[in-house]
């Protein structure tokens, strides 16, 4: 055999057999543009890559210690001090408004810094006083309140009016075997419990001035298992306030609907009609327990949970949000 070129033809190359099918095959095209864009692509700066690190990690840090603090001022200070807590949130906005103002566009990330504390600040606010009106104002306005001892279920009412828990004396205690439980349409079919408070010195004719109170926690007729009523060393009830005490019309809607005095009304209203029992002209509504006041702690450590939760949560969409404007 001749060698080609010996019979005038041009040799043949060997990789160009290799490109060509490179050239034909789109799988091996795609890896290529993919090579060439990694090559063409600009590198980082030594050490961006730390800096961009330590913006996430500050970026981070100051949405959720600003969310936190303005949340934990509602929980501790709003009840005391309302004006407080929002120089404080204004304190807030002012500082972000001061750092877009020196800094202006010329350095983005104190910019983007002033951002995080203007969202995190309106986020503490929302959820600030989501747990202040759900649990913290109860805690508050208990504490804030007088506390009776040895007190007789058959005492006027008027008696009582600035209580915020009641010890009844040994021969107190809850009839429930003329408990009734008020279905209202209106509250999604929630079930309002309702059970006179009695001592050994009353008739059936003595008017009822205390009741025990519940949602979800009693049969139709005659049984009633609300709290602690249970409970034969039970003999404290902390007091049903009324919505007007705790907060101004504007926000009632926000507290938990165990303040819904109106549908207990109703349960009172069909227990009479049902016994034959006499109510009150204003009747006391309890909540039946053997320590009342440890009943009353729980709203804080509700509140602070609630805060503590939250503030875990929000950690996380901060730390993503942050990686996302650090770059």
């Amino acid at each position: 055999l001749k060698h080609p070129a010996q019979e005038g033809l041009p040799p043949v190359d060997p990789l160009s057999r290799g490109h060509k099918a490179m050239e034909n095959d789109p799988l091996l095209r795609k890896a290529n543009v993919e090579v060439l864009r990694r090559q063409l692509k600009p590198s980082e700066p030594e050490g961006e890559q730390s800096r961009r690190s330590v913006r996430v990690a500050l970026f981070t840090l100051v949405s959720v210690l600003t969310a936190l603090f303005v949340q934990l001022q509602f929980v501790w200070q709003f009840y005391s001090a309302p004006r407080f807590v929002w120089g404080c949130v204004g304190a807030c906005f002012f500082i972000s408004l001061i750092i877009f103002a020196v800094t202006g566009s010329t350095r983005r990330h104190m910019a983007t810094l002033a951002w995080c504390v203007t969202i995190s600040c309106a986020v503490g606010v929302g959820l600030g006083l989501t747990a202040y009106f759900r649990s913290a104002i109860f805690s508050h306005a208990y504490t804030n309140m007088r506390v009776y001892t040895d007190s007789a279920a058959s005492q006027p009412a008027a008696v009582f009016n600035d209580a915020g828990m009641i010890m009844f004396n040994e021969g107190s205690k809850v009839e429930a075997a003329k408990s009734v439980g008020y279905k209202s349409i209106e509250a999604e079919g929630e079930v309002y419990c309702v059970a006179p408070i009695v001592s050994n010195t009353m008739t059936d004719v003595t008017p009822i001035t205390f009741w025990a109170v519940g949602t979800g926690c009693c049969a139709k007729r005659k049984q009633f298992y609300c709290d602690e009523s249970t409970n034969a060393d039970a003999h404290g009830g902390v007091v049903l306030l009324r919505p007007e005490v705790l907060t101004p019309p504007a926000f009632r809607w926000l507290l938990r609907n165990e303040v819904d005095r109106d549908m207990y009304l109703r349960a009172v209203d069909l227990q009479s009609a049902y016994f034959g029992t006499t109510s009150a002209a204003s009747p006391v509504f309890v909540r039946w327990f053997e320590k009342p006041d440890q009943f009353v702690a729980h709203y804080m450590h509700e509140a602070l949970e609630f805060v503590f939760n939250a503030t875990f949560i929000y950690f996380f969409v901060a730390a993503v949000l942050a990686f996302q404007v650090a770059k």
